[in-house]
């Protein structure tokens, strides 16, 4: 966003720049230069938020975020310069509050998404747990092949297996992987 307001920031004060070029305005005769007050104003106004980089791109800024009405500060250059600034600043609106949109979407949606999976990791860990205790039927605190089969046929297991993308079939290979110490009995 910082390089887009900078690069829109060259072009408009570029603009700006040609037009008291062409025109012979220098920065210190504006006001003395015109005839009618009203164009006067505009100048004065061109002058105070386009007439250099930093202030054109503190204009731009301030447009972008609601710090100053558009109309302020487009109107005095569509009426002086060219009605065509009109359509391309509102187009410079347009894309700098969709980069924005989307950039602040991004974070939320990534954040959200981030929190849902680290829930249901949690969940199915202590869902799991559960399971385990219930299949350990003589409370040793581990359990057997035995144990663990029986469990394995239980809706709740199935659903498990179906939920980490695994097939039922591939039980006693699940079974050996959590013994990982080789007694025939997962902890």
């Amino acid at each position: 966003l910082s390089l887009m307001i900078y690069v829109v920031g060259i072009y408009f004060t570029q603009l700006v720049t040609d037009y008291r070029i062409e025109n012979d305005l220098s920065l210190a005769g504006i006001s003395s230069s015109s005839s009618s007050s009203s164009s006067s104003a505009s100048l004065e106004t061109i002058q105070q938020a386009w007439g250099s980089l930093g202030s054109t791109i503190f204009s731009l800024f301030q447009a972008v975020t609601g710090g100053v009405s558009w109309k302020e500060i487009v109107d005095p250059l569509k009426d002086e310069i060219s009605f065509l600034i009109a359509p391309m600043f509102a187009f410079y609106i347009l894309f700098a509050l969709l980069c924005m949109f989307n950039v602040i979407t991004g974070v939320f949606v990534e954040t959200a998404l981030l929190t849902a999976k680290a829930d249901k990791n949690v969940y199915m860990v202590n869902h799991l747990r559960t399971l385990f205790q219930k299949a350990d039927n003589n409370g040793s605190g581990r359990v057997s092949w035995a144990e663990f089969s029986k469990v394995v046929e239980s809706g709740e297991m199935q659903e498990v297996f179906k939920q980490i993308d695994m097939d039922v079939n591939e039980a006693d290979s699940l079974f050996r992987l959590l013994d990982n110490d080789d007694s025939g009995t997962i902890s």
